[in-house]
């Protein structure tokens, strides 16, 4: 991809290195049946910070949404 912009490079990507830390805290996991990414938090609970599905059903299944705790 090319980026032809005006602003310098230096204010566009600034941060861009920051989304990684986050990225690297987060752990795949199975769970309902479903693929997810989730923030390991204590005592064997975890954080959903993302679904991996190509089920529509499981984008509607509250259980499934981001932010909920789960334990594995």
């Amino acid at each position: 991809m090319i980026l032809y912009s005006i602003i310098p490079a230096d204010i566009v990507f600034d941060g861009f290195d920051s989304n990684k830390k986050n990225d690297m805290r987060l752990i795949e996991l199975e769970y309902m049946g479903e693929k997810i990414q989730a923030i390991p938090a204590s005592n064997g609970e975890y954080i959903i910070a993302r679904l991996l599905s190509t089920s529509p059903k499981a984008y509607l299944n509250p259980a499934l949404q981001p932010g909920n705790v789960i334990k594995v």
